[in-house]
């Protein structure tokens, strides 16, 4: 049959034929079979009948036939691909290191844009990818109290509220309050004579079941913790726990001292935990039964929980109910505020810094798509001085695909080098946003180089290498040999060839572009915030927080000595120009407020008093900050009952007011009345010359501002 013979080769020409193969063995011994029995004297019917009933059933020996034909044929495929893929590779490193000079330049290239894809990834990864360690993340909600007309849009919570809220929204399952972190004084166990610095927040108990986390050793906080006079109880920090107590599994049930008073500790929670909203070390049990019903006495943070089925859009409904409510139940206090909330998940990246990290990867995978057409333009213009190589491996038999894919095979490898040296660029600037992003990047600790980062850099080189590879690979692969081998050693790329470079080119200059305006317009903005008045000059100025011990200082008169030493001490060191005293330096995070009054201007009945941020200062801040005083003076050290007011303040007072009435005590506040924040004590501040800069402050916690001298109203703007 010469038909089938024909059919047979062409079938052949593209692989093996497993099945066709087993038909034929079976025919072929079916038939030697009946021959052989044919030459004993049987005919030719009962000799095929006595072979098949020896053979049995042939579809259950076609299927096991078939099935070993196949696999001996994946093995040899397999071995054949893996030996070739060695050959190409051996060529392939051959053909680097014969070629140094493109090898590092093509490789360094590729590294830079695949090291910038891999730690930005990281970054995004970490920040907005990595889930949260808490259970069901997604449902939970962080509440503030907004005000609109104020343009306080993230505001504490008073206990009455939040108590209001608790009862009237539904579509939480949950709500737990907790107190802002404060510092406080720790003292371990045999190092009595070594007190150590260390964040805690006041939480309710209910804070751990609703954020879904129990505790890695011990319990967490239980609601008799809470109760008074229950024995003071604390939770700490894995990373606490650690670094201070050596992982040491006694801890559990061991008191210490926290701020001069013993403190028994219940549990240890696990790593990575925290409540969103506070960096806190230590966690001690929040108690609301005593709280004040003043819906304006508004200090705590709220986190919630979405009941099943509930959503966003429900809840916010339900918060507007309320807050209408509360609103006409008490409109001195209520009627301009409203519940503003955000997922958690959202509030702890930000939305600003989501949108940077978006951003950025656009940018890096712009600059990897440059890289990857530069690399691509090399590419093409060695393939066009190997021309004649080329040629002579398609003239001694080599097809297109084979030559195709051996150049294909080198790109993958140099994409390969490439990704080893991103992965080292990349470990390096994660290690240099660690310096610079401490304090401006969210969850930094979950940025690092894991196995997504990794598996993430291996596709960006895979899909790299495949990029920049496979234009000049076709490019190459198509090339005619006979007119490559008859130019001998000379090369030409032809009208095509200059025409892909050309392309390539401009698609380069075009991106480029692009990456370069963004860039301006980001050095514009930064220009313009540098030049941004902030109302005080920081240069030469340190700020060094400390935090003083209620037992060791348990008065505002030891308090007050000990500053004073400590400004008196500072002042007489070389360097320094000036030294004072603040409560809350500038960007602190701390912005103490107070309500007041002006005599001449009685708040309305029914009516909240107004409030400003204000700060407690030292005589000589003003000098140390470098402020400018419009009018009037400084404070002095003998000064009762003065204040200095900003320009931002100064439109509540009357037209004629002359610097002598604002600071010779005409007008009244009320500085004991309600702090909207709970407020720390004076930090020390000098100023250095530029040659030597050192710097000391202080923190504690106290009841009154006169405690420290004159009040000071400071807005530097």
């Amino acid at each position: 049959m010469p038909s089938e013979s024909l059919w047979r080769r062409y079938r052949r020409f593209w692989g093996a034929d497993p099945a066709r193969d087993v038909d034929e063995e079976l025919a072929f011994h079916i038939q030697m079979r009946v021959d052989e029995l044919r030459r004993t004297g049987m005919s030719e019917s009962e000799a095929r009948e006595a072979t098949m009933k020896r053979f049995g059933d042939l579809t259950d020996v076609r299927e096991e036939c078939e099935t070993l034909s196949q696999e001996r044929v994946r093995i040899k495929r397999r071995a054949d691909q893996r030996d070739a893929l060695r050959q190409d590779l051996r060529f392939a490193l051959r053909t680097f290191a014969a070629n140094r000079g493109f090898t590092l330049i093509a490789a360094l290239t590729m590294a830079i844009g695949i090291g910038a894809n891999t730690a930005v990834f990281s970054v995004a990864y970490g920040v907005l990818l990595r889930p949260l360690p808490f259970r069901d993340a997604d449902a939970l909600v962080r509440l503030w109290s907004m005000n609109a007309s104020r343009n306080l849009e993230f505001f504490s919570v008073s206990p009455a509220d939040f108590k209001d809220w608790q009862r009237a929204v539904p579509a939480f399952s949950g709500m737990a309050a907790f107190d802002r972190q404060r510092d406080a004084t720790l003292v371990r166990p045999g190092a009595e004579s070594a007190p150590e610095a260390v964040e805690t927040a006041a939480v309710m108990p209910e804070i751990f079941p609703l954020l879904g986390t129990g505790a890695f050793r011990g319990r967490t906080l239980m609601a008799d913790d809470a109760q008074p006079g229950a024995p003071p109880a604390v939770v700490v920090s894995y990373d606490l726990w650690s670094a201070r107590f050596g992982e040491d599994a006694g801890l559990v049930g061991r008191q210490l001292t926290l701020d001069g008073k013993p403190v028994t500790v219940v549990g240890i929670m696990p790593r990575r935990f925290w409540v969103p909203g506070t960096p806190a070390q230590i966690w001690t049990p929040l108690s609301l039964a005593g709280a004040s019903d003043d819906h304006s006495n508004r200090y705590l943070r709220v986190l919630a929980r979405f009941a099943p089925g509930k959503t966003l859009a429900q809840a916010r409904a339900e918060a507007d109910a309320i807050s209408a409510r509360l609103a006409r139940d008490f409109p001195a206090t209520n009627a301009p505020w409203t519940i503003n909330m955000m997922a958690v998940p959202e509030m702890v990246v930000g939305r600003q810094f989501r949108r940077a990290v978006l951003v950025l990867v656009g940018v890096v995978a712009f600059v990897l798509l440059i890289a990857c057409a530069n690399t691509a333009n090399l590419q093409l213009a060695r393939a066009a001085a190997r021309q004649r190589e080329i040629a002579l491996r398609a003239a001694l038999g080599a097809t297109r695909g084979r030559i195709t894919r051996q150049l294909l095979t080198e790109s993958l490898a140099l994409a390969g080098i490439a990704a080893g040296g991103g992965l080292l660029l990349a470990v390096g600037g994660i290690k240099l946003l660690r310096k610079l992003g401490e304090t401006t990047v969210p969850r930094l600790d979950e940025v690092r180089i894991d196995a997504p980062a990794l598996a993430f850099t291996a596709l960006v080189a895979l899909g790299s290498g495949v990029l920049f590879g496979l234009l000049p690979a076709l490019r190459a692969s198509r090339s005619d040999a006979g007119e490559a081998l008859k130019e001998g050693g000379r090369t030409s790329t032809g009208a095509a060839g200059q025409g892909v470079r050309s392309a390539l080119v401009v698609a380069e200059v075009s991106l480029s572009l692009v990456l370069l305006v963004g860039a301006g317009l980001l050095m514009r903005s930064f220009v313009r915030l540098q030049a941004v008045e902030l109302g005080f000059d920081a240069r030469g100025v340190l700020v060094a927080p400390l935090r003083l011990s209620e037992a060791a200082y348990p008065d505002s008169a030891s308090v007050s000595r000990f500053y004073g030493t400590v400004i008196d001490h500072v002042r007489r060191l070389p360097g320094v120009a000036s030294v004072a005293a603040v409560n809350s330096a500038p960007f602190a995070g701390v912005n103490p407020g107070l309500v007041y009054t002006v005599p001449d201007r009685p708040t309305p009945p029914g009516e909240r008093p107004p409030d400003a941020d204000y700060r407690v200062v030292t005589p000589g801040y003003l000098r140390t900050m470098r402020i400018p005083l419009v009018r009037g003076r400084d404070v002095a050290t003998s000064d009762v009952n003065v204040l200095l007011v900003s320009r931002q303040f100064k439109p509540v007072l009357p037209q004629n007011c002359g610097a002598c009435q604002v600071f010779g005590g005409a007008y009244t506040i009320s500085p004991c009345e309600a702090t909207i924040e709970p407020a720390s004590s004076p930090s020390n501040v000098h100023r250095s010359s530029p040659s030597m800069t050192t710097q000391n402050s202080a923190k504690s916690e106290w009841k009154c501002p006169r405690l420290f001298g004159p009040t000071g109203w400071s807005d530097p703007a």
